[in-house]
């Protein structure tokens, strides 16, 4: 008899700069580290089932109050607001959620890298190959019309052969001088969550150098572009990313300040000489 295919995790990988997530940042700024916690133990009731949790979420909370303790926890219902606030920042897919179980496509994107060769059933709840269709639907024609609208007599199309070759010719030039204008006007352009792009023009480029003077931010903004290459959970939908960008940007200005301000309560020595100070600053 064969042996029945584990679908819990007895481990999960988790990238050691997740503290760096905005999602993560925006978790500690709500609710401290009792909401990271909570969260932390939500991913180990998920992991420890599969790739999903398919349970009542008065339970989930009651179990999280006795694993963390009551010491800690003195609002038995602020565990669910902590878990509905993980939905509504990108954590936990929110629909799933509003029907008692827990996932989300970066949850099922480490499991799915464990359990490759595993041989798991993955179709219920599973959302990455949801992600993939919507990515495909977005990416498909837009405006599709019917071969049968779209007939033209022969007789009323023809070019002799001579002249298709010098057609062709000028139509790839001329989508390559459009193509080197249009890249003309953007900076950089940033991987979304669809796989598509937001691009960064030198307009915009400029408005931030001037609400951001303290930083480089053409150097954050090649930063934020190789986060998003190497985390493909983190990217941001068309709607979120210029919010991001402006959180980023931000962050890195109040360090920068943070930095700036320090230095200058640096105290000044004073160098004396013999048994009267002269009162030379010594830099």
């Amino acid at each position: 008899m064969a042996r029945p295919v584990k679908k819990g995790l007895d481990y999960y990988p988790a990238d050691t700069n997740r503290r760096n997530d905005f999602k993560i940042m925006d978790l500690l700024n709500e609710y401290g580290p009792l909401g990271y916690t909570i969260y932390d133990f939500c991913l180990q009731y998920i992991y420890e089932n599969g790739y999903f949790l398919d349970v009542p979420l008065k339970q989930v909370c009651l179990t999280l109050c006795r694993d963390i303790g009551a010491k800690w926890i003195k609002n038995k219902d602020l565990v669910g607001q902590v878990i509905d606030y993980c939905a509504d920042i990108g954590l936990f897919d929110k629909d799933l959620l509003r029907q008692n179980v827990m996932t989300s496509v970066g949850i099922q994107r480490r499991y799915d890298s464990v359990t490759v060769r595993n041989k798991v059933d993955k179709s219920k709840f599973w959302l990455l190959e949801k992600q993939k269709l919507e990515v495909a639907l977005i990416n498909a024609p837009k405006t599709l019309v019917p071969v049968t609208e779209t007939k033209v007599i022969a007789t009323e199309t023809e070019v002799s052969a001579t002249n298709m070759p010098q057609i062709k010719e000028n139509k790839i030039k001329v989508n390559k001088r459009k193509e080197k204008e249009k890249n003309k006007d953007i900076f950089i352009s940033l991987l979304l969550q669809d796989e598509s792009y937001y691009h960064v023009t030198n307009l915009e480029l400029d408005n931030l150098k001037i609400n951001y003077s303290l930083i480089d931010v053409e150097n954050e903004l090649v930063k934020m572009s190789k986060y998003f290459e190497l985390h493909p959970d983190n990217r941001k939908s068309l709607d979120d990313i210029k919010s991001y960008i402006d959180r980023w940007l931000l962050k890195r200005s109040d360090e920068v300040d943070s930095i700036r301000k320090n230095n200058s309560k640096v105290p000044v020595k004073k160098r004396s000489t013999g048994a009267f100070n002269t009162g030379e600053v010594v830099l």
